[in-house]
Formats: structure tokens, sequence, C-alpha cells
């Protein structure tokens, strides 16, 4: 809401907003140390277009070679019953560096 049209990942505070969001502002760089994802069951974030691997590291982003009908999968599919990694499926591919 406050990034008003921020192509990066900068938050703005102007003279007019709250009292509190110019706190917020001013915590923010905090708040990012301190924050995480949280995937849970994996069924809604996808694992292609998402940023979910680490701070600004999209899978998409390294312009690799993936099959296209994976791009819109979901994180979820790529775990198999026992919730380990379906290594299989992107080991040809994948960078070691995002595969770790």
């Amino acid at each position: 809401m406050y990034r008003r049209g921020s192509l990066d990942d900068t938050v703005i505070a102007k003279g007019l907003d709250s009292h509190l969001w110019k706190l917020i502002v001013k915590l923010w760089p905090k708040l990012e140390e301190l924050s995480s994802w949280t995937l849970g069951n994996g069924k809604t974030v996808e694992w292609y277009k998402d940023i979910w691997i680490d701070k600004g590291l999209r899978v998409a982003d390294p312009n690799l070679n993936i099959p296209a009908n994976m791009h819109d999968w979901k994180v979820v599919q790529l775990v198999d019953d026992d919730g380990s990694w379906k290594r299989s499926v992107f080991v040809e591919w994948l960078p070691f560096n995002i595969m770790k």
C-alpha cells in the first residue's frame, strides 16, 4: 500500500503519512531481518514465480531452461509423500546453488 509503485523492496514515508507508518518505515530493516517465509503445505506457493527460496531469488530469474509445463506448478508438486524433495524432477537443469 505505502510502497507507492516502488519497483524494489523499499518502503517510504511521506509527510502526511501516519505517525505509526513513519515508525514502521524506520524499523523496516529490522522487520525484514526477522521475517521469514512459511510455505505451509506448499499448495499456493508457485515454485517458479514466487520468491520463496531466499530474499530476492526466484527460480524464474536465472533464465533456466525449465520445461514450460512446469512453470505453473506449486511447491507441493516437487515434494514426495514423505516430505522430501523430488530431486529427480529438477536435478538436470536446476543449478546446485538453488538446489542447496
